[in-house]
């Protein structure tokens, strides 16, 4: 029974045609045009690092490789390093190029670690419960990766985690990127909910992908073939089980280190945009939808439309920046409550009062005192 819902929860995600994609790839590949890939965008430095590390415990040349693949410390060694998707496809070309590496990178997931993600590590840690940990993925993915797209789906029995990679055309590329994300996601869940935690199943692109013994034994689960996307099919007991690092207040201290990467790195997706765009005119005190669509090249309309195909809206990201923006302030203490509400937009101080009790569950005096007692 549990195995026929998983199917019906999943028919939604996968046509029932599968290309085959094990062709084994043209070494001048890499060499050529990306026609029809992304090249904007970039995946986190540690993930890059991570790659290096493994390939080095494989005997490969450190210096050979960071000289193929054209790479230098801005890339991966440094704490808010991040890999251009020119660079990262040289890396996934050159293990589709190699099978002994292919099977080796199911070892991958091993030489990452929680403060690898830049605060969605440690909020993902600290969540009450797997599937929140989810959440927290699928919210702050563009810290890991800007081109890749996840989200999250429930039914009464399972949860699916579904991974695209819209912005990989050739099949061996795409389906060993979904192949190192899905790695890289399991090892995070593992380290939140312990080693034994795995999905239900696993749909994969090509299920032959996955045959060898690391990656049956990485996954302890069923894996099945499935169209262009991966889906990590999760039940609901996985999903609603307390995890042993909750804690409410370090989740929502990591979230807003991740929030405010996302806004350092302005990465290219049209929220983080729209986040980085109201930050600047909060220190302006100027928000303004207008002028902030017109500082993006697009029409109101447009930017609206936009937004709600991301699954959020202007509200929605107004009153997220506005809470992060104000607890800020609050911290540096410099500011009084009706400079901090015309900042933000306000028409005064009492409306400011209000609408933080919503956001926060505290006032701002009780915030602001909280802080400095805990100091």
């Amino acid at each position: 029974m549990a195995q026929r819902n998983i199917d019906s929860g999943l028919q939604r995600h996968y046509a029932p045609n599968i290309e085959g994609c094990l062709a084994r790839m043209d070494p001048a590949y890499e060499n050529q045009e990306y026609s029809g890939e992304a090249e904007a965008g970039s995946v986190i430095g540690s993930c890059t690092k991570a790659i290096l590390a493994l390939l080095a415990d494989l005997g490969w040349n450190r210096d050979q490789l960071v000289a193929r693949f054209t790479l230098n410390a801005d890339d991966y060694q440094l704490p808010e390093s991040r890999t251009s998707y020119r660079k990262w496809r040289r890396i996934i070309h050159f293990i589709c190029d190699n099978p002994a590496i292919y099977e080796a990178i199911s070892k991958m997931g091993n030489l990452l670690h929680l403060t690898s993600l830049h605060g969605v590590g440690y909020a993902m840690f600290a969540a009450p419960t797997p599937k929140r940990s989810i959440q927290y993925l699928v919210q702050f993915q563009k810290v890991v990766d800007d081109l890749t797209v996840v989200r999250f789906e429930q039914d009464s029995d399972f949860g699916y985690l579904v991974i695209d990679t819209p912005g990989y055309d050739r099949c061996p590329v795409r389906n060993t990127q979904l192949m190192l994300y899905v790695i890289m996601v399991l090892h995070i869940l593992r380290l939140c909910a312990g080693v034994q935690f795995s999905p239900c199943e696993l749909r994969l692109p090509d299920a032959q992908m996955a045959s060898g013994a690391g990656y049956l034994q990485l996954f302890g689960c069923p894996i099945q073939p499935g169209d262009r996307r991966a889906v990590m099919a999760f039940s609901r007991s996985q999903l609603i089980m307390p995890l042993p690092g909750s804690n409410p207040a370090l989740a929502q201290w990591n979230a807003e280190v991740a929030q405010e990467y996302l806004v350092k790195q302005g990465v290219t997706s049209v929220v983080s945009r729209v986040r980085a765009g109201m930050v600047s005119q909060i220190q302006q005190a100027n928000l303004d939808q207008y002028q902030l669509a017109l500082t993006l090249g697009l029409s109101v309309r447009q930017l609206q439309r936009q937004l709600q195909q991301a699954g959020t809206s202007y509200t929605e990201l107004l009153n997220e920046v506005r809470a992060f923006s104000a607890k800020e302030m609050l911290r540096q203490n410099r500011l009084s409550l009706g400079e901090i509400s015309y900042r933000l937009g306000f028409a005064n101080s009492g409306n400011f009062c209000r609408a933080f009790k919503r956001w926060c569950g505290v006032t701002p005096f009780e915030f602001r005192g909280e802080r400095v007692t805990s100091l």
